[in-house]
């Protein structure tokens, strides 16, 4: 019904509605044939030649278990829609489980990004299951097989066909065509109602094709001997579920004999629950870069069964609700929530145009290393400052070096309080943004562009959102003759992305002017939704990994190429750094990643990940929880530390045997744990044949994290849900990355990471990368946001 109205209604032409098994058979066809030429890619003339006949493609039941389909599909696809193809389609599985555990899935998983790339993603849920309706009054599921489930199927049979039951031996055979010049037995075939056994059309290796042509030739099928299926019969149930889906898209009615009710088919599964309620359910589609199936985790486990197989259920049984995933590749709009970018934003809009303005001239600053560009940016935050009514002896602008020749400064701003009643508070942020080239981004990266909703430009994500901001919020304040009870100090650095050295200026020698109680990040912090727009929540930033890159090199006397020897420097660093690959360092739990993974066994619910997070939450040392979390997307390097390569060079000439090769390693080490300590484990699975040396030019210093303040909670609580309301709830974060902050928890000022802008995740998600952005209103929010924190944590 989903599928009929969209084909009905989309007004696209031509348009065509095929089931997705038989588009790829003639797909495959399509290549066979364009192949025999030789002439270009033939790959890229199928895509020409169905955009010639198509321009909107509907697709019955997504489902990828051949291997020939996985290869083709992420490229097909990606020429259909280069060639305006659209694209809509339904699909019981998710895109991470598409082709799961298939043949050579890492060739496949470039579709799947495409996918979470191109399409947007609409969940449908509706209370009834309109497949039921279709087989109104006819028992169809008969349990347990035996004697008498079969005399109910064979009585069934002779009905539907008008046969006489007493020439039931001379009822006919069928030796079904189902492509490549394979056939299909059908024991018995009469008026279009086969009868199989279930060790004979599951049990074998059968594909999507012949259970198409299944499908596609009768309009009853009866299946006898379905059986328990055990976790080793993994590949049957994957058969069965795709012929059942065959069969639900033809309108082919099911009739079948077995040893359980559909929702007993599969018990070795590893369903999630289903009674976690509607609450649970939003929680577990607001994960980034992930379908949900709301109560029905899409893995292959008995809740797919109770999917695929619960229009099978007799009348009168308790019917769970029907979901359909919905991938639409042209414009569309979730259905069960609001497009945060078209909701306003809380700030008045004299403060919009006067906070736009500051920032398109903060982003068309390239405040780049070496480029000697920071005091220009210094100046348009210290001069919104002034003209607000700080008098110049309070504003700092500090000059230092930060990567060798790269002449930088720090902003240093104090707002004072007439009558403080507490200990100053620090806010903290940096002016400098990752190099962006020209010649790389479709615009230029320093021209500050509005366009789709969004404000886009170098560090208008990292962080020049954040520095503007905090200094628009404090403007704001002023001019509303707001009177803090403790001094606010300001302070943004000039190297954040390259050695930190403001930070470790501001955390030490120019200590004087940055004293603090407690400081607020406003590099990082708070506020994401998933695609279908629903909230996934504000993680409050307590504690930071340490960053140091370390350098692996290996070295060797050489010689000429002619004569190989066994100890190659290069084949030493590769085994060097397989090794690296291969290792795992010890798991590890503090107070705030407990406190997030806590929150985040709320939110799984019973699913697998869930039950791994309780595990490791119940018994930290369970290892095999940890590495199971960690081996999430969502929480990588959130349980232990994390090293990766990340640059090699090597060699002198082609003709020559290497004399050294390097390798840089980045390092993200868990809080509390000494660089040195790691440097010497990498050191003790390399062996001694690697030099392991840290990178001298920064040597990071392990930070604890910062005990979590009440107020500091209850401060960021308030603005996040006067932006976004109740349904994006906050919770403690350990921060992966690094920032200024962790200098400054070093020399005992605790840091918490709490800015408030937000974005679309993934697809918001590209600081240090190509057209970074913004959405608009995100960043006037954040300004609501910082004078909400401002007002709480200053003014009480």
């Amino acid at each position: 019904m989903l599928m009929d109205l969209a084909f009905e209604h989309v007004a696209v032409q031509p348009k065509r509605r095929v089931h997705f098994h038989a588009f790829m058979l003639e797909a495959h066809a399509r290549l066979r044939e364009k192949r025999k030429d030789e002439e270009g890619d033939p790959l890229e003339r199928v895509a020409d030649d169905i955009a010639d006949e198509v321009k909107l493609l509907c697709f019955d039941e997504m489902v990828v278990n051949n291997p020939a389909d996985a290869m083709i599909l992420s490229r097909l696809f990606e020429h259909l829609l280069e060639r305006g193809v659209r694209v809509v389609t339904t699909s019981n599985r998710p895109p991470h489980d598409l082709y799961k555990d298939g043949l050579n899935r890492e060739l496949f998983l470039p579709f799947i990004h495409l996918i979470e790339r191109r399409f947007d993603v609409v969940e449908v849920d509706g209370p009834t299951d309109y497949r039921m309706d279709r087989l109104s009054g006819v028992k169809v599921w008969h349990v347990p097989n035996g004697p008498e489930a079969t005399q109910a199927l064979s009585t069934a049979f002779f009905k539907l066909t008008d046969y006489p039951v007493e020439d039931r031996a001379k009822v006919p055979t069928e030796e079904l065509e189902v492509g490549g010049r394979r056939t299909l037995h059908v024991p018995k075939s009469l008026k279009g109602v086969a009868v199989f056994s279930f060790k004979r059309l599951v049990g074998e290796a059968r594909g999507a094709a012949d259970y198409l042509a299944v499908a596609q030739r009768f309009h009853t099928v009866i299946i006898v001997g379905i059986p328990v299926m055990t976790r080793e019969m993994r590949n049957e149930a994957a058969r069965f579920v795709t012929l059942v889906d065959a069969l639900y898209e033809h309108r082919v009615k099911l009739l079948a004999a077995a040893d359980a009710e559909p929702s007993g088919l599969y018990p070795a599964g590893t369903a999630a629950s289903s009674s976690s309620g509607p609450s649970a359910v939003s929680r577990k589609c607001a994960a980034p870069n992930i379908w949900r199936k709301g109560m029905v985790r899409t893995t292959l486990d008995r809740s797919l069964f109770a999917t695929s197989l619960r229009f099978l259920l007799p009348r009168g049984e308790s019917m769970k609700r029907l979901l359909a995933c919905v991938l639409v590749a042209f414009s569309t709009t979730a259905l069960a929530a609001t497009n945060p970018l078209t909701v306003p934003s809380k700030l008045e809009p004299k403060w919009q145009q006067k906070t736009r303005e500051v920032f398109k001239q903060a982003i068309e600053i390239p405040s780049v290393h070496n480029r000697g560009e920071m005091p220009r940016m210094a100046k348009v935050l210290g001069d919104q400052f002034r003209a607000a009514g700080i008098p110049e002896a309070d504003i700092h602008v500090m000059p230092y070096e930060a990567l060798p020749g790269d002449k930088t400064v720090a902003l240093i701003v104090r707002w004072r309080s007439p009558h403080p009643t507490k200990k100053p508070m620090l806010i903290l942020g940096h002016m400098d943004v990752v190099e962006a080239k020209r010649e790389d981004w479709k615009n230029d990266p320093f021209v500050f562009r509005e366009e789709g909703g969004y404000f886009l430009g170098r560090g208008a994500s990292d962080m020049k959102n954040g520095d503007v901001a905090t200094t628009m919020a404090a403007v704001k304040l002023m001019s509303e003759g707001f009177k803090p009870n403790r001094d606010i100090i300001f302070f943004y650095s000039g190297d954040e992305e390259t050695r930190g050295i403001g930070a470790t200026l501001g955390a030490s020698e120019w200590r004087n002017l940055t004293e603090a109680e407690f400081g607020l990040n406003a590099d990082g912090g708070c506020g994401a939704y998933d695609k279908n727009f629903r909230p996934i929540g504000c993680g409050i930033s307590t504690a930071e990994k340490t960053f140091q890159t370390y350098f692996l090199a290996t070295h060797n006397p050489g010689g000429h190429s002619s004569r190989p020897r066994p100890d190659n420097a290069i084949y030493e660093l590769a085994d060097a750094l397989k090794a690296l690959q291969n290792h795992r360092f010890t798991p590890m739990l503090n107070d705030t990643s407990r406190g997030y993974f806590q929150e985040r066994a709320k939110q799984e619910g019973d699913s697998p990940l869930g039950q791994a997070i309780r595990r490791w939450l119940a018994n930290p040392n369970d290892g095999a929880a940890a590495d199971e979390i960690e081996a999430n997307p969502l929480e990588v390097g959130l349980t232990r530390t994390r090293c990766v390569a990340t640059m090699l060079e090597g060699g002198h000439a082609d003709n020559a045997l290497p004399q050294m090769a390097k390798a840089t390693v980045n390092c993200r080490i868990m809080p509390g744990v000494d660089p040195k300590d790691v440097q010497s484990e990498i050191q003790q699975f390399v062996g001694p044949k690697v030099e392991v040396v840290p990178d001298p030019n920064y040597i990071g210093q392990s930070t604890p994290p910062s005990p979590l303040r009440p107020d500091v909670l209850k401060a960021v609580t308030d603005a996040i849900q006067k932006i976004h309301g109740p349904a994006m709830r906050v919770y403690p974060l350990m921060s992966t990355g690094a920032s200024d902050g962790s200098f400054f928890r070093a020399k005992g000022i605790p840091v918490y990471d709490v800015d408030g802008s937000w974005g679309i995740s993934p697809d918001d998600e590209r600081a240090h990368g190509l057209d970074e952005r913004i959405p608009v209103r995100a960043m006037y929010d954040d300004v609501v946001h910082w004078e909400t924190i401002i007002r709480e944590l200053a003014g009480r």
